[in-house]
């Protein structure tokens, strides 16, 4: 979703992507950021339910995966995680695993 609303020095909203699809305009942009990425981060606060990670270890190859999108989105807005308590306290214990910051 991110490569599809956010604007980058490559594409701007509204832009022409190298695939031939069209970037979302400033009105999916806001909407995204709005609605669809809330929506989706309140789905993975459920998802964790009060636990430290999706998984027992909260360590696994698709929690990093997530980590890093989730990173990413956190670049663009930084009080992402502002409605999503659980969720935050997942990023934040990766993201100060020395494994993450190398």
């Amino acid at each position: 979703a991110l490569q599809k609303f956010q604007p980058t020095i490559r594409v701007g909203l509204g832009g022409q992507n190298r695939d031939g699809s069209w970037k979302g305009d400033l009105e999916l942009f806001n909407k995204f950021w709005s609605e669809g990425a809330p929506s989706h981060l309140s789905k993975l606060e459920t998802l964790l339910g009060g636990k430290a990670g999706f998984t027992s270890t909260g360590q696994t190859v698709g929690e990093l995966y997530l980590w890093a999108m989730l990173h990413q989105m956190k670049l663009v807005k930084s009080d992402v995680f502002a409605a999503t308590p659980n969720l935050e306290a997942f990023y934040i214990t990766l993201e100060q695993d020395s494994r993450v910051k190398k």
